[in-house]
């Protein structure tokens, strides 16, 4: 029951931390994503499930990987740049962001 309560308190702590380095890193990088070309709007890391996503072990911190390097990356690159596409890979493991492209 220890070790339980231990996971459970590590996972606690860890999710708040993301959850917390989101929140100040989208505070930080928000005027130069919008100075470079880009939609704060779509391109915001704190969306309504983000709270509930920075708790689930795994998907937490890739979420917390993605998110992060997608805002740093965002706030310094133009969007005319990078044909409004950024890319980010971990491993085999591929994310894009193209705040112009629509799902029907």
């Amino acid at each position: 029951m220890r070790i339980l309560l231990t996971i459970l308190i590590c996972n606690l702590v860890l999710g708040a931390a993301m959850a917390l380095y989101l929140a100040v890193i989208w505070r930080k990088c928000k005027s130069p994503i919008a100075e470079h070309g880009w939609s704060p709007e779509c391109a915001d890391p704190i969306c309504g499930n983000m709270w509930m996503l920075c708790f689930v072990p795994i998907i937490g911190i890739l979420y917390y990987l993605v998110a992060g390097e997608t805002v740093g990356i965002l706030a310094a690159t133009d969007k005319a740049s990078v044909d409004g596409i950024v890319s980010i890979k971990y491993g085999p493991l591929a994310f894009s962001y193209d705040e112009d492209h629509k799902l029907d």
